[in-house]
């Protein structure tokens, strides 16, 4: 059935998230916050020290900051906050100057999330409009991992188990957004022996490249220091970057929002309504975490639009919207995502986890199913 997109109000919510993109952007500017305040200088200044050989000063949130001084001219607030594996991304564009390294690594991980979008977007929507929802603007702004990480994701969703097990283990250099690919990992006997292998051989190439004291100090240190990000009274700004329940609703607004989006994802589990579904269960992850999340909307508006009613619609646009809320406060993301995904829940089809009349568990793929 042909899809009647009301063409004009579907570039209007694009350019709804384009406007807020922007709006933080200049005063960015005003402030003088659009370039060692981004993340990508957290992945730089890593780089840089593993080039140089000083792996210590990495995973010692003080000692990085004072290392930051010398390369970038200026103290950095941030630190460097993933496991050491995830050198090896960092090093080859730390080889560049700053300026163009950033460039270079806003541009290939666009292109690379282009790639990995390519098969869920063909004849759905035009492919440049996976690099300009509001999750792959902020991802822009703040020069984040969002294109590598969503594109990972789409991978490990993919229908050939070798890609989907590499991509998986390679998606471990941003373990906590990987809680839905280890259920699809569960699924899947050949992927989840390649996923398992691929990440014990990453975290043996690390410890050889960088030495045990890189993952000594990313499993207490740092561990420890982004743990505490999210404790209660010291969230700060997190406020208006988390879309995850437990920074606006604290520990039972949490369990509850997680509870409730387990229910409705064990009805039909897919790449997208895993995506969602990953925001109202993880306790911490960020508005640019959430391109695939943001992709999954909006294949939902491009497919199912004549099928949705008008709530749907509504919910379906609004969820798109979310990481942009976010901006404004935490508390808007986790009833807009929860909507958002009961509606994808309806519409997309996926697997059923759980079939909740008969309280039996679907075989995974290889098994039969009893009486089969």
């Amino acid at each position: 059935m042909s899809q009647r997109l009301p063409i004009p109000f579907i570039a209007g919510l694009w350019l709804a998230g384009a406007l807020v993109t922007l709006w933080m952007v200049w005063n960015g500017l005003g402030q003088n916050q659009l370039s060692t305040d981004k993340d990508y200088a957290n992945l730089w200044v890593a780089g840089r020290l593993a080039l140089d050989g000083n792996i210590p000063a990495i995973f010692d949130v003080e000692a990085f900051r004072q290392a930051s001084v010398p390369l970038l001219g200026e103290r950095i607030a941030g630190n460097y906050s993933y496991p050491p594996h995830a050198l090896f991304l960092a090093v080859p564009f730390a080889a560049l100057p700053y300026e163009w390294s950033l460039v270079a690594w806003t541009l290939v991980g666009m292109a690379f999330f282009m790639w990995a979008a390519r098969e869920h977007c063909h004849k759905v929507m035009p492919l440049f409009l996976v690099v300009l929802t509001p999750a792959a603007l902020d991802n822009i702004r703040f020069g984040h991992y969002g294109f590598f990480a969503g594109g990972l994701f789409l991978l490990a969703f993919s229908n050939r188990s070798r890609i989907a097990g590499l991509a998986a283990a390679a998606l471990t250099i941003k373990p906590h957004l990987g809680l839905m690919v280890a259920v699809q990992m569960l699924l899947h006997r050949r992927a989840l022996v390649i996923a398992i292998a691929g990440t014990v051989a990453l975290v043996i190439a690390s410890l050889l490249a960088f030495g045990p004291s890189a993952w000594t100090g990313f499993l207490t240190e740092t561990f420890s220091y982004q743990s505490g990000l999210i404790a209660p009274g010291s969230r700060g700004k997190l406020v208006h970057m988390m879309p995850t329940p437990l920074v606006g609703y604290g520990l039972v607004g949490h369990l509850i929002f997680a509870t409730c989006a387990v229910l409705l994802l064990s009805r039909c589990f897919n790449v997208f309504t895993a995506a969602t579904a990953t925001f109202l269960i993880l306790p911490y992850a960020f508005h640019y975490d959430m391109t695939v999340a943001n992709l999954g909307f909006a294949i939902l508006i491009f497919t199912r639009w004549d099928e949705m009613r008008l709530l749907e619609k509504l919910a379906a646009c609004l969820g798109f919207l979310v990481p942009e809320f976010t901006t404004f406060g935490t508390w808007f993301a986790p009833p807009l995502l929860f909507a958002g995904l009961y509606v994808q829940t309806r519409q997309f089809e996926g697997r059923e986890l759980v079939n909740w009349r008969s309280g039996k568990v679907p075989p995974r793929d290889g098994e039969v199913a009893a009486g089969g």
